[in-house]
């Protein structure tokens, strides 16, 4: 039995990918949300400095959006001994800052776009509980990351725009478990150990967008992958143990990398209303298809150290696991309709679309630090303008999970599970 807890203790260490399908939010831009397709070919404004940063060299002016979106997460988890957990996710915000402007010059001809967006896509807060049948895998867990994207895009004709971005990324992870430690104190007192640790790391975003009609786009943008490393010493290591064994765990330093998957990305988009071929392309009426992969292949080498070895438990943690994950798919289709087409002051725009998003964690697998359930995602939402220059920018997206069977190569944990999330957005747009 003593085996066996060891065993799923060391799962958890060699489980962390920390980023399962569910810590990729959907909130990057409040009028994107609304669509739910990855817009690598659909430019609606400043936001696009994440979806494809090379549709912002189509867009005329100055671009400023703020966005804030509220996300609850359900989840349950069945166990096959019969018990029931529901996880504890408390309410997660996301938010996001995008801006560009167009670089002055009668040569230059609105060619060149410089733009900065600051956002957080990837978090995670989870709490089961100190005495839950799973808690030598985890009891709790956060993870949280930030991204500054300062980016550049160029419109080389009028049927080609190209765009990068650089990105410094700031992230950190929160987590504690249970220890497998018997023979002390009382036969019910559950030992736990945490860590808690910051990093940061660099990546970037490349875009190119493509017109070959005027009423017909192609998008293509790769984000590459970023590691974020807490070094020895930047971390925290919180033991819950025995009187006897507390001082043992005061020199303990521990480090490990995390790892945020690239997607690559490829969209079309048909715009609607020749008749719209005058408006500015934010405005026109289209529908739009994407497909993208996220590479969590790339993350089958985990490695999670501490800097000894820890008491009770015999050996230096330093391991690693293979085929963890697969890389997945997820496919979108959405659109945009303009009520509105022919009033010059006042503007509304509707949106919708559905997503199917496949989890990259077999069956043999369970990834409790964020759901990686298969979803299904309905999104919606709306934006008015008052006034040319001022849109208010509002969206909905409900993800429905598909109930997963798991059975892994540990002794007695197998069971299912299931998530459902509900993301409302509020965004400000402004065009100068």
């Amino acid at each position: 039995m003593s085996r066996a807890i060891l065993t799923l203790f060391i799962l958890l260490l060699t489980n962390w990918t920390l980023l399962a399908t569910g810590s990729q939010k959907n909130g990057q831009g409040a009028k994107e949300t609304g669509i739910g397709a990855e817009l690598s070919a659909a430019p609606l404004g400043a936001a696009s400095l994440y979806y494809n940063p090379a549709t912002t060299s189509f867009l005329n002016g100055t671009h400023i959006h703020g966005s804030l979106h509220a996300l609850r997460t359900d989840m349950r988890l069945q166990h096959n001994s019969g018990e029931l957990t529901e996880v504890d996710m408390p309410l997660g915000f996301l938010y996001g800052g995008y801006g560009f402007m167009t670089v002055p010059g009668e040569k230059l001809q609105g060619r060149i776009k410089l733009g900065l967006a600051v956002y957080n896509p990837h978090q995670a807060d989870l709490d089961y509980g100190n005495d839950w049948v799973g808690r030598y895998l985890v009891q709790q867990f956060k993870l949280w990351t930030r991204y500054y994207q300062p980016t550049v895009s160029f419109r080389v004709n009028d049927r080609i725009g190209l765009g990068v971005g650089l990105i410094y990324t700031v992230g950190g992870v929160e987590a504690k478990w249970a220890l497998p430690i018997s023979g002390q104190g009382t036969s019910d007192e559950i030992y736990s150990l945490g860590v808690k640790g910051n990093g940061n790391g660099f990546a970037f975003n490349l875009g190119c967008y493509m017109l070959p009609m005027d009423n017909f786009a192609i998008g293509i943008n790769y984000r590459s992958r970023t590691r974020i490393k807490v070094w020895p010493g930047d971390g925290d290591v919180m033991a819950e143990v025995p009187n006897s064994l507390a001082a043992n765990y005061d020199s303990i330093e521990f480090s490990t990398l995390m790892r945020i998957p690239d997607v690559m990305n490829i969209g079309i988009t048909y715009f609607l209303n020749q008749q719209q071929k005058d408006l500015a392309q934010e405005k026109r009426s289209f529908i739009t298809l994407s497909i993208s992969r996220t590479g969590w292949e790339q993350l089958e080498d985990w490695r999670f150290d501490f800097s000894e070895a820890l008491p009770n438990m015999g050996s230096r943690m330093e391991f690693k696991r293979r085929d963890l994950v697969d890389d997945n798919f997820t496919i979108g289709l959405g659109g945009q309709w303009n009520v509105m087409p022919n009033n010059q002051q006042m503007t509304l725009l509707l949106r919708g679309g559905i997503q199917r998003i496949n989890s990259p964690v077999p069956s043999t697998t369970i990834m409790l630090e964020s759901p990686d359930v298969n979803q299904t995602v309905v999104n919606g939402g709306f934006s008015f303008s008052p006034i040319d220059r001022l849109s208010l920018d509002f969206s909905a997206s409900y993800g429905i999970g598909e109930e997963k069977v798991f059975d892994t190569e540990f002794e007695n944990f197998s069971g299912t599970y299931n998530g459902n999330n509900l993301t409302l957005g509020l965004g400000v747009s402004i065009k100068l």
